[in-house]
């Protein structure tokens, strides 16, 4: 009887940490306004097929599949087109034990990485038009001193003033996590287009885009707030 009530009460404490750790990594830390400040949510696929990125594909870690976009009005006339290059999966093929616990803990095995941010993979390119529809910023994500051998990537937040002339916005994917390098327009003249479509409300809900509170292990996909609201 004795070890009867041990057993139950190593489980009663097992179960206390268990739900005490769940209460840590999942209480809401910061609150998401869903709501899209002075901007104006619109869909233009014609305009957004002008400016949409064009890729150079990783031997390994190759290119996006589609590339879904939304975009918005600014109260000062700029348009705000934010494409979304999407991947099925997103792993560290690479071989070493960092590699090995990446796959196992982040990107697969334990899936903590969906359960952070939600399934596939999905990045980040910017492009702001002024008011006439010129060029004027392009923003996107690079890598900091990538490591293939580390179990994760530093992000490298990247802006650059454009010259106003349209051209090929050509990236070449350089890390395992689908960070880029922004290269010579030339390089993707070669290149095919990628499918290109409006992300529609059901898919930004079904890639848990935006979090109404974000946690530990609950966080939001890399956005602008302008997205926050779709065009249907």
């Amino acid at each position: 009887m004795k070890g009867r009530y041990k057993t139950l009460r190593v489980l009663g404490i097992i179960t206390v940490f268990f739900l005490f750790a769940l209460f840590i990594l999942f209480r809401p830390l910061k609150d998401t306004p869903l709501d899209t400040s002075d901007f104006k949510p619109i869909s233009d696929p014609a305009l957004a097929r002008k400016f949409a990125p064009k890729f150079i594909a990783h031997s390994e870690y190759g290119k996006p599949e589609k590339i879904l976009f939304r975009m918005a009005l600014a109260a000062n006339g700029q348009t705000h087109i934010a494409y979304h290059p999407w991947y099925a999966t997103e792993f560290n093929p690479h071989a070493g034990f960092m590699p090995l616990l990446s796959r196992i803990l982040y990107t697969g095995g334990l899936g903590i990485k969906d359960t952070m941010f939600g399934p596939n993979d999905i990045e980040l390119i910017e492009i702001i038009l002024d008011s006439a529809g010129n060029p004027i910023k392009l923003s996107y994500e690079s890598a900091m001193k990538y490591r293939k051998t580390a179990f994760g990537v530093t992000h490298k937040a990247v802006e650059e003033t454009l010259n106003g002339k349209p051209q090929n916005y050509c990236f070449k994917v350089t890390t395992w996590n689908h960070m880029v390098d922004h290269v010579g327009s030339s390089a993707c003249n070669a290149q095919p287009e990628i499918p290109l479509a409006y992300f529609t409300n059901a898919e930004w809900e079904a890639s848990r885009m935006v979090k109404r509170s974000e946690a530990i292990l609950r966080r939001n996909r890399a956005h602008r707030v302008y997205e926050r609201l779709g065009v249907e």
